[in-house]
């Protein structure tokens, strides 16, 4: 939704590139966001973000990703077959099978990644075109040397010829959880083929599969070169029964699950594009398959904006190219190793002296554009206006928040009368008679200057009109003044908001579903908008904080604001560096664009973790450098009026 941040889309884009993918359609560019539209599937990541301005250091990073990534090939030599016939027989009274070979197809594919078992899929036309060769597949003049399948119920004749040809020839099939036994297209000879080779009843171990307790085959059967296990969770550790491991990520001497790769090959370089896919750091041994003997050189390629490639320590072992990694949240890296991979005088060697960041306690702030208070919650009143019997007056409970009046109405339990109207030859349908809407909500605010009512175009529909402590504003009154978007109407009402206790009326005349106030109207000036400790009138309006938290923006004034918030703080870095001077955030309340300055100089833009930055120390002073983070937010408060927890990603209304 609208929390969306470059460090959540660089996290899709990793998630799809380490899997192979590398034609993206973002969703979506939208060319409005006003009123109603904003709910329409978003976000729309283009000019309407506040970020937008430094989309590019994405696009950018994704294009220069690719560009390392398709110099080279993949590293692949395990095939997974596609269980796609299995689901369309699953049907009728099976249809508990169907998403029970989704699931485990699902958990399959999970499982290899973050063991670092990289896999292509093969539907069965495919495979059924493959040869079988010296207990190989060769497929489109690539070859591999494990056949993974995954749970199925049925495999047809010209697959199956290519599968027993494979297996004849001593290649490695490892097959999971359930057997084929079903006809498909006349043929059901694959239970055969497995039952006789591992020794096992198939229609057994199919029915315990399909039965709705799902009950599992006991334990994992080996004949030679064929294996059989009852959880696909398994098939990792015996595909190492015929591979040596390609890439392995260990922490611990463990396999890390939260951490995904991919291997390709460019001559005689090797290109390892490996992911972070958790919010936790981690410290890792990189070890990657090298066929030569002989050491080489290997670095971190400068795939983002402004970096720069990063030499790493390197040893090889046994044929394995073993390197220390640490990762940051999300982090990732795309490392090359060979013959001169890269001239001494381009990168730096390691990393630099490292100085964290200190986020806890008070900054000073400065907000680049005018705060806002969003008014989305409204005491809701209907009257009947038209001559009628069935006349009604009744009032919201609880106040209703913006959409339109028929959704308000059943949001609120409010009891209305209702039209019928009639159309030749059609059903009756169900209308509204005409309605006035009196929207109210109160508001409380100190001595303040200039202040401005904003509404997008499509905010309210129906005949309206507004009351502010009694003064009248109306549609005339509204002037194009771009706030936050460019189509923005801003009406001044400096001179209407008093010292004290503040009520907004809102009256429309509704006749139609849609009627309404649909859309947030917004307070913006030079304020801090503080939620009222207790009371009925929610948020009052004071002078700026002028310091607060940087994790805090409701604490800080600034719940609802969009745009660019500069944090600043006097810092003492302490000892004389020498080499590198890097600053770094490690913070999880921090997950989006971050512009650094330090003592007046920029140091950068960091869209995404790691936040880091290398200072160049000419700028730095004994004692007393005055750092400035300029992060941008979100739309969530603006557009959603909610916060998010950037550690669990749920929402939070404000």
């Amino acid at each position: 939704g609208w929390s969306v941040t470059h460090q959540d889309m660089k996290w899709i884009y990793d998630w799809l590139s380490v899997c192979g993918i590398n034609m993206y359609t973002p969703h979506a560019f939208y060319y409005t966001t006003d009123g109603l539209a904003k709910h329409d599937a978003p976000p729309s990541p283009f000019y309407q973000m506040p970020a937008w301005k430094h989309h590019g250091l994405l696009s950018g990073y994704v294009k220069n990703l690719w560009e390392l990534l398709s110099s080279g090939s993949r590293k692949v030599d395990v095939l997974v077959m596609d269980p796609v016939t299995s689901s369309w027989t699953a049907m009728g009274e099976k249809k508990h099978v169907k998403k029970k070979l989704a699931r485990d197809f699902a958990v399959l594919q999970d499982t290899m990644l973050r063991n670092h078992v990289d896999y292509y899929i093969i539907d069965t036309e495919l495979l059924a075109q493959a040869q079988a060769d010296n207990g190989r597949i060769l497929v489109n003049g690539e070859s591999y040397g494990v056949l993974v399948i995954p749970p199925v119920l049925n495999i047809d004749r010209d697959t199956m010829k290519v599968i027993e040809r494979y297996i004849e020839q001593g290649g490695a099939v490892i097959a999971s959880c359930c057997l084929p036994v079903e006809n498909i297209d006349g043929y059901s000879g694959a239970a055969s083929v497995f039952g006789g080779v591992l020794g096992v009843d198939s229609i057994g171990i199919y029915n315990r599969y399909i039965s709705e307790d799902g009950t599992a085959a006991s334990s994992c059967i080996q004949k030679g070169n064929l294996v059989f296990v009852p959880s696909v969770t398994d098939i990792p550790e015996k595909v190492r029964l015929f591979l040596e491991d390609d890439i392995s990520i260990l922490t611990g001497g463990k396999q890390n699950e939260s951490i995904m790769a991919a291997h390709y090959t460019a001559g005689a370089k090797d290109i390892c594009y490996i992911v972070n896919t958790s919010g936790a750091s981690h410290r890792t041994e990189v070890r990657i398959k090298h066929a030569s003997e002989k050491a080489v050189e290997m670095y971190a390629a400068a795939v983002e904006k402004g970096g720069s490639p990063q030499k790493l320590d390197t040893v090889l072992n046994n044929g394995y190219l073993s390197v220390s990694l640490d990762f940051s949240p999300f982090q990732s890296y795309v490392l090359v190793a060979g013959d001169a991979a890269l001239n001494t005088d381009e990168a730096a060697y390691g990393s630099g002296n490292l100085y964290r960041l200190p986020l806890e306690g008070e900054w000073e702030i400065a907000l680049k554009s005018m705060n806002a208070l969003r008014l989305g919650h409204w005491n809701l009143e209907l009257q009947n206006t038209a001559d009628s019997s069935a006349s009604f007056r009744v009032s919201s409970k609880d106040p209703v928040t913006c959409k339109p009046v028929i959704d308000q109405i059943a949001d609120g339990g409010l009891s209305v009368a209702i039209n019928l109207k009639n159309y030749f030859g059609c059903p009756k349908e169900i209308g509204l008679p005409p309605m006035e809407c009196k929207y109210q909500m109160s508001f409380k605010a100190d001595k303040l200057k200039e202040l401005w009512l904003v509404m997008e175009p499509g905010s309210i529909y129906g005949q309206w009109h507004m009351m502010l402590n009694g003064h009248r504003i109306d549609p005339a009154d509204f002037t194009n003044k771009q706030i936050y978007m460019p189509t923005n109407m801003a009406a001044d009402i400096s001179k209407f908001v008093k010292t004290g206790e503040n009520s907004l009326e809102v009256f429309v005349k509704a006749s139609r579903t849609f009627d309404g106030i649909v859309n947030p109207l917004y307070i913006f000036g030079d304020f801090g908008a503080f939620r009222e400790s207790s009371g009925q009138f929610g948020w009052k309006l004071s002078s700026p904080a002028g310091s607060g938290k940087i994790a805090d923006a409701a604490g800080s004034g600034i719940p609802f604001y969009a745009g660019e918030v500069e944090y600043s703080k006097m810092l003492n870095f302490g000892a004389d560096f020498n080499g590198r001077f890097d600053l770094r955030i490690e913070d999880p309340s921090i997950q989006g664009t971050v512009s650094l300055h330090v003592n007046d100089h920029h140091a950068g833009v960091r869209s995404w973790s790691p936040y880091t930055w290398e200072i160049d120390k000419s700028w730095l002073k004994p004692k007393g450098n005055v750092v400035k983070l300029c992060v941008t937010t979100s739309l969530l408060g603006l557009f959603e009026g909610q916060e998010i927890d950037n550690i669990t990603h749920k929402l939070y209304d404000l």
